[in-house]
């Protein structure tokens, strides 16, 4: 059995893949799932022996979730992984539950300019043959892991064959995580997504950090710019109100100080895999990128709380 794990957080990052799974030698191919949501709605909790100081109101901390919707996509990598590091990653990805994703949900990333170049659209449309045929030509071109373009012809096949009445959207939101795979397709290959236990907006006493932020940026700019400022455009839940449990727009803020759920932590990261001499080096290009994207939210990220 061929084991794959859609990364969409720290997991894009190599150096935070490595620290769990050392052996890893497969290359994370770029990907984007469609039918899943990227939002900060994860919960970390901390030792309650460190909760002093100025930050003794903070409980823990809001790492990146994912949930289903129709409609949606999420970009992040494809790792092949042995039934070794399938376990050091269940074991990493504690408060999460593996699930396996249905196969026609995945496509290979393709750069924009490339698509621009090919005069292609960023989503294809699978009712267009032409326009899907030539995307996928253009989207196996550049893909390094052998494993992962197996993953994506299979992907590919399956769309074709899927009955007409469902070739009208990419996807829904029944099947991308609970999908009806012919027997030959899933007796060799799973992919696996975590999703966590808890669905909870960010708030005062679980923030967002931008030391963990850091660590997915590096992992996006790894990959390229565009592939970042992707990450950041199907990223949702920088800002919310934290009497309601349902994610809002950046503009929909409060202006109560006690609303604040994203702090700067680079001078002191709370995320334990930080890298406080990259966050250093390259927070004013990765600022600079949040700012395109999510400037209402950036300009109430707080230094302390």
């Amino acid at each position: 059995m061929k084991h794959f794990i859609f990364g969409y957080g720290s997991l894009i990052c190599p150096q935070s893949r490595a620290v769990t799974a050392p052996t890893l030698t497969s290359v994370a191919e770029p990907v984007v799932i469609h039918g899943i949501e990227r939002t900060w709605s994860a919960r970390v909790s901390k030792d309650p022996s460190n909760c002093n100081g100025s930050r003794g109101h903070i409980e823990g901390w809001t790492p990146m979730g994912v949930r289903i919707k129709s409609g949606a996509k999420c970009n992040g990598v494809l790792i092949c992984v042995d039934e070794d590091e399938l376990e050091r990653f269940d074991i990493r990805e504690a408060g999460y539950k593996r699930h396996r994703i249905d196969i026609s949900n995945i496509m290979p990333h393709v750069e924009t300019d490339k698509l621009i170049d090919e005069q292609m659209p960023l989503w294809p449309h699978e009712s267009n043959p032409q326009e899907y045929h030539d995307f996928q030509s253009v989207a196996l071109e550049k893909v390094k892991c052998p494993d992962c373009r197996v993953v994506f012809e299979r992907a590919f096949a399956k769309r074709r064959n899927r009955p007409a009445s469902r070739n009208s959207k990419f996807n829904d939101q029944s099947s991308a995580l609970n999908p009806t795979i012919s027997a030959e397709q899933s007796s060799d290959i799973s992919v696996w997504v975590y999703i966590q236990s808890d669905d909870l907006p960010a708030n005062r006493h679980y923030p967002i950090t931008q030391s963990y932020l850091d660590i997915i940026m590096r992992g996006c700019l790894s990959i390229s710019t565009d592939f970042a400022r992707r990450f950041l455009e199907t990223t949702s839940g920088w800002w919310h109100d934290d009497k309601s449990s349902t994610h809002v727009s950046d503009e929909d803020h409060s202006t109560d100080p006690d609303h604040h759920t994203w702090v700067n932590d680079r001078h002191d990261p709370m995320y334990i895999r930080a890298d406080s001499e990259y966050s250093v080096e390259n927070g004013a290009v990765i600022d600079k990128l949040i700012e395109e994207h999510h400037s209402d939210a950036l300009k109430r990220r707080v230094t302390s709380m």
